[in-house]
C-alpha cells in the first residue's frame, strides 16, 4: 500500500498562519467652533456703527454752533438761545466722541483678531469691555448734563411765553429723560458685560489658549 504523505524534511520552513493587519487608531480632531466668527463679525459691525456715531457726536455741536450764527437764525432769539445752550457743550462732547471713536476702532480690531482665532483677542477684548463700561458712565453723565441744560432752556422759554409749564407736562418730560438715560446706559453696557462673562468661562478660556 502506497504512502502518499510527503516526507518531512528538517530544513523545510513551516508556514505561519496569516495574521490580520492591525488598524491604527487615527487621531480625532473635534470640529472647529463657530462662536469666534459670530462674535467677531458682530463686534466688527458694532464697532463700525459706533465709529460713525462717534464722528457725528463730535461734529454735531460744532455744526449746531455754526447754524446758530447764521443770519436767518438770528431773527429768532429763542432758537438762537436754545442752540447756544447746545454749543456750550461742544468741547466736552468732542472729547466724548473722540474717546468713543477710539473704543470703536479697538472693537473692530478685537473682532478681526477673534475671527482669525488669535490668542490675543481675549485679553484685548476684556480690556476693551472694562474701558467701555467706564466710558459709558462718563458719556452718559456728560450727555445728561447737556440734556438738562437744554431742558431748562426749553422750560424757561415755555414759561416766558405761556406763563409757566403745566406740572403734568414737566413731570412727563422728566420721566422720559430719566428713562432714556437708564435705557441708554443699560444698552451701552450690555455688550461689554457679555464679553466679560463669555471670555470668563473656563471652556472658552481653554479653547483660546489652544490658538496660535
Amino acid at each position: 500500500m502506497e504512502n502518499n504523505i510527503p516526507p518531512m524534511h528538517d530544513n523545510q520552513p513551516i508556514e505561519q498562519p496569516s495574521v490580520p493587519p492591525s488598524y491604527q487608531t487615527q487621531s480625532y480632531e473635534p470640529p472647529a467652533t463657530s462662536w469666534p466668527t459670530v462674535i467677531g463679525i458682530i463686534s466688527i459691525i458694532f464697532g463700525s456703527l459706533g465709529a460713525l456715531s462717534s464722528v457725528w457726536q463730535s461734529a454735531a455741536p460744532f455744526l449746531i454752533n455754526t447754524i446758530s450764527k447764521m443770519e436767518q437764525m438770528e431773527a429768532d432769539p429763542e432758537a438762537v438761545k436754545a442752540l447756544e445752550g447746545v454749543a456750550q457743550w461742544q468741547y466736552p462732547l468732542l472729547v466724548v466722541g473722540l474717546l468713543g471713536l477710539a473704543l470703536s476702532v479697538l472693537l473692530i480690531v478685537c473682532g478681526a483678531k477673534l475671527v482669525g482665532r488669535n490668542r490675543m483677542a481675549s485679553p484685548v477684548f476684556k480690556k476693551w469691555a472694562i474701558a467701555k463700561i467706564i466710558y459709558s458712565l462718563v458719556a452718559v453723565t456728560i450727555g445728561t448734563l447737556a440734556q438738562m441744560q437744554q431742558f431748562e432752556t426749553a422750560m424757561d422759554q415755555q414759561g416766558a411765553n405761556t406763563g409757566g409749564m403745566p406740572v403734568p407736562v414737566e413731570s412727563i418730560m422728566v420721566f422720559v429723560m430719566v428713562f432714556a438715560i437708564v435705557f441708554g446706559l443699560l444698552f451701552a453696557c450690555a455688550y461689554p458685560v457679555f464679553i466679560l462673562v463669555w471670555f470668563g468661562r473656563e471652556k472658552v478660556r481653554n479653547e483660546v489658549e489652544s490658538w496660535a
